[in-house]
């Protein structure tokens, strides 16, 4: 039981996470067109961090 439910736990962020990254390719395109380029660089690396150091 325990590996099943930790396997379906991995699967499960595992998507989320293909989700979130095809979210970013599909906004940050976007993005770059109505703004400078050097505005999106501080913005998308501190929660990475933040991300990272949790």
């Amino acid at each position: 039981m325990h590996r099943s439910a930790l396997l379906y736990v991995g699967v499960s962020l595992l998507a989320m996470l293909l989700l979130l990254l095809l979210l970013l390719l599909l906004i940050v395109p976007t993005l770059r067109v109505g703004m400078p380029p050097g505005t999106l660089c501080v913005p998308l690396s501190t929660p990475s961090l933040s991300l990272a150091q949790g």
